[in-house]
């Protein structure tokens, strides 16, 4: 998406981990348990149409590099074999474009991978409507 915002007001809104529980559509509760200069661990707990309605713990590890770049990992997660990505914001004419890249496994049966992929995208599409919203907010 393209925000009409500067790289630093997109990158506050982004890394405002623990108060995106609750806004986000999925994340339900969120806590910084460390943090070393631009690494940190984050536990989040996720409940979406795409969790079959289930709360789903993990502990991701983030690098930041602001305010252009997020990455993060799972070191441990519920039902997750594996989750990495990460978070870009580019500077463009007029704003910022905020990119967001996923790769995951998760422990589903086989007949559901579709529907959970399709809810997935789904709440990806409504987070970034909703990280929009934040970050126009003054």
């Amino acid at each position: 998406i393209t925000v009409p915002v500067s790289p630093q007001q997109a990158w506050r809104v982004l890394t405002r981990y623990e108060a995106m529980a609750g806004l986000m559509p999925d994340i339900k509760q969120a806590k910084v348990l460390s943090r070393q200069g631009s690494q940190l661990e984050l536990a989040q707990t996720y409940q979406a149409p795409y969790t079959f309605g289930l709360p789903i713990k993990a502990r991701l590890r983030l690098v930041e590099q602001a305010p252009r770049q997020l990455n993060y990992t799972l070191i441990s997660g519920e039902r997750i074999r594996s989750l990495s990505g990460s978070w870009t914001i580019t500077p463009v004419q007029g704003g910022v474009k905020l990119e967001h890249r996923i790769a995951i496994d998760p422990e589903v049966p086989a007949f559901l991978r579709s529907t959970y992929f399709e809810l997935s995208e789904a709440n990806l599409l409504e987070s970034m409507r909703v990280l929009k919203r934040l970050m126009l907010q003054p």
